[in-house]
């Protein structure tokens, strides 16, 4: 932790010093317009070194929700920064079951035959997702999540930063959203889940989406600075979508919608 705040001290320092340089007319360049690509440059400095040379471990603690007789779920998960692993595997009478670096809040509601979770990292970590010189990729706030695969299930991912790997293979997923800052995600959409709705919204980051091959989809994409790179042999392009030709009468289908701002998205 003090290694990280002092990197970041210290750029914060350097650009406080050249934005002074700016303002008394000795640098003719607008140190503004070049905040973010430096922030993204260091950034990713940061990543590489916390990897390398990572601090100290974070405490992970094991924790799991019953099902409780529930007919479905809705989880809401925020996850500020370090690895999200979410995959099938919980027990038949849970609804999930996980463990969490650096702990976990949770809130359990009951709305008729359907269970409302929401997860969020504790009191203590919620650093991490506010200021840089906090954030670690050595182990530190890092989930891995397991979800019961016979409940019908309404999910969402708020993520900043990091990498995220969503496995939904063999889940019953009814209804996807995802939204991610500075982040890597890896999305695999469920096999035989019926019709499935899925969002995703990113802002610089890398996104690769696999769709089972017994899955049509539809697909619209919105892209600012973006590489967006869809499957067209599986799904041709028609106008501004990429649909599946059975689409309609498809028995497992994905309805998918995606935003994105700089990075590189794939689907195949």
């Amino acid at each position: 932790m003090r290694r990280s705040r002092v990197f970041w001290a210290l750029i914060f320092v350097l650009f406080g010093f050249l934005l002074l340089l700016g303002n008394l007319g000795f640098l003719s360049i607008n140190v503004w317009s070049l905040f973010w690509p430096i922030f993204l440059i260091l950034l990713g400095v940061w990543f590489i070194w916390s990897s390398l040379a990572p601090g100290p471990p974070v405490e992970s603690k094991e924790a799991s929700i019953p099902l409780e007789g529930a007919g479905e779920v809705k989880l809401r998960v925020k996850h500020g920064a370090g690895q999200f692993r979410l995959s099938d595997g919980a027990a038949p009478d849970q609804a999930l079951s996980g463990m969490f670096g650096g702990g976990l809040e949770k809130a359990v509601n009951r709305q008729g035959s359907r269970l409302d979770i929401t997860l969020k990292p504790a009191p203590g970590a919620f650093l991490d997702f506010l200021f840089p010189w906090t954030w670690t990729t050595g182990g530190g706030f890092d989930w891995a999540l397991k979800i019961n695969e016979e409940i019908p299930l309404s999910f969402k991912l708020e993520a900043g930063a990091g990498d995220a790997t969503l496995d939904f293979s063999q889940l019953n997923l009814k209804d996807l959203e995802v939204e991610t800052g500075v982040s890597s995600t890896t999305l695999t959409l469920p096999e035989r889940a019926g019709h499935t709705k899925v969002k995703l919204e990113a802002g610089v980051a890398s996104v690769s989406v696999r769709i089972p091959e017994n899955v049509a989809a539809r697909i619209e994409t919105e892209g600012g600075l973006a590489s967006i790179n869809v499957n067209e042999d599986r799904f041709p392009r028609q106008g501004g979508l990429y649909i599946s030709d059975a689409f309609e009468t498809a028995e497992n289908k994905i309805e998918m919608k995606i935003e994105t701002g700089l990075g590189s998205i794939k689907v195949q």
